[in-house]
């Protein structure tokens, strides 16, 4: 198992392919990137993780956000966003 980093972009709502089973850990800025990192067997096969990109200030309710899981707060200058993913239980 490694710890791997993966780029989210600018959607509020998005997939990424990530190996199954992967343990995320955090987010966060790098550079001009949004990123998540997880601990992850690069060997299992590749599979859908959706995460949630929300700036401050957004309603909440406009997103559902039933069973994801607040991974970090990105802070750079004035934008602040809030980085959830839903809770796999594998």
């Amino acid at each position: 198992m490694k710890i791997f980093k993966f780029r989210l972009g600018p959607e509020f709502k998005q997939k990424i392919k990530m190996p199954y089973d992967c343990r995320i850990r955090s987010a966060g800025w790098q550079g001009d990137d949004i990123c998540v990192w997880a601990e992850c067997d690069e060997r299992n096969e590749q599979y859908d993780y959706i995460f949630y990109v929300v700036p401050t200030g957004v309603e909440v309710s406009d997103f559902d956000l039933e069973g994801m899981r607040f991974l970090a707060t990105a802070i750079r200058d004035n934008l602040v966003l809030h980085v959830y993913c839903i809770d796999n239980e594998f």
